[in-house]
């Protein structure tokens, strides 16, 4: 995509973000079941980001993802949906922000805060495991029927999401 669609697609969604006061409404799947389609997301914007935060980015291909930050390089931020096999690049520049609460379509009075340091560099890992089955030839219905997805959903059932 050209760097205008790019500018115009963050500009338009920050937009949106100012007028629903940091509220963003869920679409997919890529981050289930941690974040279910339908689902309100609370985005604050930072300074700086890290890996494990689950963030609001612009893709290269502009769309508009909610994925956690797995790696950087210079100017890109590497992302991946805990429910997908590919990894996404965007811009720095082009993160939004980050999820700091959860309120789940069926009783949106509860928060979920999904953060837990050392669960989610084991997502990550796990999370990693998989892109690398996936980028060396296996089948996504293989890639998810292995034993990291299976272990990502038990733990983002069991300790974020209960």
């Amino acid at each position: 995509m050209d760097n205008a669609q790019l500018k115009l697609t963050k500009t338009l969604t920050q937009i949106r973000l100012r007028e629903t006061n940091g509220v963003l409404d869920i679409n997919g799947v890529s981050m289930e079941p941690l974040i279910y389609e339908g689902d309100l997301l609370c985005i604050e914007t930072r300074p700086e980001y890290f890996i494990g935060d689950i963030v609001v980015v612009v893709d290269m291909q502009c769309r508009i993802l909610v994925h956690r930050i797995v790696r950087f390089t210079d100017d890109m931020i590497i992302t991946k949906g805990d429910n997908t096999v590919a990894i996404e690049e965007s811009l720095k520049t082009n993160c939004l922000g980050i999820v700091k609460g959860i309120h789940p379509k069926s009783n949106t009075d509860i928060t979920i805060y999904p953060y837990r340091k050392r669960l989610d560099k084991l997502i990550i890992k796990l999370s990693l495991r998989m892109n690398k089955k996936f980028a060396g030839g296996m089948q996504n219905t293989k890639v998810f029927k292995g034993w990291e997805r299976k272990f990502i959903v038990l733990i983002e059932k069991l300790f974020y999401r209960h």
